[in-house]
């Protein structure tokens, strides 16, 4: 499956490096263009046990890049995750969706959500 994850943090790189790992094709995608970068040099922009080999990996075998073109990057995917950081951010994230978008599926997660925030996503989309 083509992938784009948005959000190259401690849950969207984690995420992108296993799910590319699994064979599928992802696309990180993040305003920062020095987290960018870095994962295009195989390299991890954070620090987490096994995240840099496995990144490196990925973007060895061509089943993991980055850009900050997040239009481009969700054209050439089948499914979006967003990575946000509280419940607001997951409110911008649905309500920020281009015409573009909204004829695919997207998933927005977040390391900080309340309890129940998924199931409440779940009734609001």
């Amino acid at each position: 499956m083509k992938i784009s994850v948005f959000g190259m943090g401690y849950v969207g790189c984690v995420t992108a490096a296993a799910l590319s790992r699994r064979d599928n094709y992802v696309v990180g995608v993040d305003v920062n263009q020095q987290k960018v970068q870095t994962i295009n040099r195989g390299e991890a922009p954070v620090l987490e046990k096994g995240l840099a080999e496995l990144v490196a990996e990925s973007v060895r075998a061509g089943r993991m890049r980055a850009t900050a073109n997040g239009a481009a990057a969700v054209v050439e995917t089948d499914l979006s995750l967003r990575m946000a950081v509280s419940i607001i951010g997951i409110y911008l994230a649905r309500s920020r969706r281009s015409a573009r978008e909204s004829s695919g599926k997207m998933v927005i997660m977040s390391s900080r959500s309340e309890v129940r925030c998924c199931r409440v996503q779940l009734k609001v989309c």
